[in-house]
């Protein structure tokens, strides 16, 4: 996401969530693995690739996210340029994020439409994830439901929504915890630290962005990817899963999957599952992503 956005919540903001004594998901006081599972980078033009992503599959990195447009009116060209790239690395089909404004929302779905025709093709052959990246003041949840809503009708699948921890906690309500719409909706969660909450209203995130700007857990870089500003760290994100979980994950409506470890099930002995509880939206995307706490034997 941009390097120019604060990327950690101000204590006002941390104190907002903490107030709020909404139920949420989380580790269960034990810190989550899977920072240690680095499976996907997202990237802008503030990002240089310097080759051809050569260094980031060495790394492990299996999915790039880029970022699509902002708004109504920008357009980031990165994306297009990092199609063929991607691709030719090995790396699951590129996905697109767009930033959230405030106002003209269906404007700005359809104007991350008519980009990603333009830069992908077909949207019918788009198989990656759409995201909308939620994170300034002046969105609100009924905005973003209804560009995820207007880009799903366009899809014929949901978009992914990505969000900070402070973010959410401050800004659902027990009316938006309540709400069924967001437990279709895969969550991505940014949480530059060992301990990642999220509203309960979703079992499990199915991506967490553990670190960014060089705050949160390490590696902070990848080889060959340099931030242009700053020279800091670049957003790393996991994925509790292998490779073809992610890969089954990437493009695909969870309700789609079928392999029962996607279902919610549970490993034996020392790497069993815990899942935590209650989930007011039901059980929340399951059938994509275990519960990312593990419990020590």
């Amino acid at each position: 996401m941009p390097p120019w956005f604060p990327r950690q919540p101000s204590a006002a903001t941390q104190s907002t969530a903490a107030r709020a004594h909404l139920p949420q998901q989380n580790c269960r006081g034990n810190p989550c693995r899977f920072g240690s599972i680095r499976r996907v980078v997202d990237l802008s033009h503030y990002d240089d690739v310097q080759d051809r992503f050569a260094g980031a599959v060495k790394f492990g990195i299996r999915g790039v996210v880029n970022k699509l447009t902002e708004g109504v009116g920008d357009h980031d060209r990165s994306f297009s340029w990092r199609l063929k790239p991607a691709n030719n690395a090995g790396l699951l089909p590129l996905g697109a994020y767009h930033f959230a404004r405030p106002g003209r929302i269906a404007q700005q779905a359809d104007w991350f439409l008519q980009n990603l025709r333009n830069d992908a093709g077909d949207l019918a052959s788009f198989k990656a994830p759409a995201v909308l990246d939620l994170e300034i003041e002046g969105v609100s949840l009924a905005d973003a439901q209804a560009w995820l809503e207007r880009v799903h009708a366009a899809l014929g699948r949901w978009p992914w929504l990505y969000s900070y921890s402070a973010f959410l906690g401050e800004h659902f309500t027990k009316a938006d915890l309540a709400n069924p719409f967001w437990k279709q909706i895969p969550l991505w969660i940014a949480a530059h630290n060992d301990h990642p909450t999220w509203p309960a209203c979703w079992g499990a995130p199915w991506l967490w962005q553990y670190t960014g700007d060089s705050s949160g857990l390490e590696p902070h870089n990848v080889s060959g990817i340099v931030i242009e500003e700053g020279g800091k760290g670049i957003d790393i994100n996991s994925f509790d899963g292998t490779d073809d979980e992610l890969a089954a994950a990437w493009a695909a409506d969870q309700r789609a999957l079928a392999h029962p470890r996607l279902r919610g099930g549970l490993r034996r002995g020392r790497d069993r599952v815990r899942h935590c509880a209650p989930r007011p939206c039901g059980d929340g995307p399951r059938e994509l992503v275990r519960l990312y706490a593990r419990r020590r034997a």
